[in-house]
């Protein structure tokens, strides 16, 4: 049986003073009539991100509050996983899996996992207490290296079965997920239901992706149109990256991998088309952790 290990994060300070000469070093490419984001991220929303990123961005007191909660690395069939726990504290804490999507990580469940475990000092009831797992998707955050094909949805829905059974002995569980995430707890639900409580799921799936077909303009009602409208906006906004990372990851892999500027207007950009507002208000600069 898999044990897992008390893991510190701390990133090496000869990374972060790399990491400030690349963004330092940034070749910005022209952008031609695209002040709204037509052609994609606009230059000037870029260098503002990296601007902050390079000279305002404190990764050590980031890295000082993940570091106030217990996180653990553990070896399931060869892939690495790493987990963030926070104990319940009630009578009986129900155990919770919460699974992150893309381009999000752990840490974007910062903010409600406290609620979640101590319910009382946020005006609930300690009998809704949950024993919090939070678990890095396979290849993302400290999940790695990633070194295995085939680690599907359905592999993954498997692993977390095995985190949450065998490494950390709960018999069952509850499951929540949003973007990939739902994905990972629908395949709980269908392949594993024995082992849920329940499963809540915050994505909705756009018809269309993915290679599904999506259903004519004629099978909705007149007071649904407004749903179609909606759905095609929102596949010119997911199209594009769906494309790339199932078709040709590796070679883009590459760009993304050396150019720290690349990947954070990649990642960044999508929170902007995916939010109500500014990312970098909504979400806060200070969650950059590209």
């Amino acid at each position: 049986m898999s044990v897992s290990k008390p893991f510190i994060i701390e990133i090496a300070q000869g990374d972060l003073d790399d990491l400030r000469d690349r963004l330092t070093r940034t070749r910005w490419p022209a952008d031609p009539g695209n002040p709204n984001g037509r052609y994609g991220a606009p230059r000037g929303y870029v260098e503002e991100l990296i601007s902050y990123w390079r000279d305002a961005y404190d990764w050590r007191a980031v890295e000082a509050q993940m570091n106030a909660y217990d996180h653990q690395l553990v070896d399931i069939d060869g892939i690495p996983i790493h987990f963030m726990r926070v104990p319940g504290r009630g009578p009986n804490p129900t155990p919770l899996i919460l699974t992150h999507g893309w381009p999000w990580t752990f840490w974007d469940f910062h903010k409600v996992v406290d609620a979640l475990a101590d319910p009382q000092p946020h005006g609930g009831d300690p009998a809704d207490a949950f024993d919090v797992i939070v678990p890095s998707l396979p290849g993302y955050g400290f999940s790695v290296p990633s070194q295995t094909t085939g680690v599907d949805i359905p592999r993954i829905a498997e692993l977390w079965v095995t985190l949450m059974r065998d490494v950390l002995g709960y018999d069952r569980f509850g499951a929540q997920g949003g973007d990939w995430g739902a994905f990972v707890t629908a395949q709980l639900g269908h392949a594993h239901a024995e082992h849920l409580i329940g499963a809540y799921l915050t994505l909705p799936l756009i018809p269309g992706l993915f290679g599904r077909t999506a259903p004519p303009a004629a099978a909705y009602a007149e007071d649904e149109q407004w749903m179609l409208e909606r759905q095609n906006e929102s596949r010119r906004h997911t199209d594009a990256h769906v494309a790339v990372h199932r078709r040709d990851p590796q070679t883009f892999s590459y760009a993304m991998a050396d150019s720290p500027a690349g990947l954070a207007s990649w990642l960044w950009w999508r929170r902007q088309l995916w939010c109500d507002g500014n990312a970098l208000e909504v979400f806060g600069p200070a969650v950059l952790r590209c």
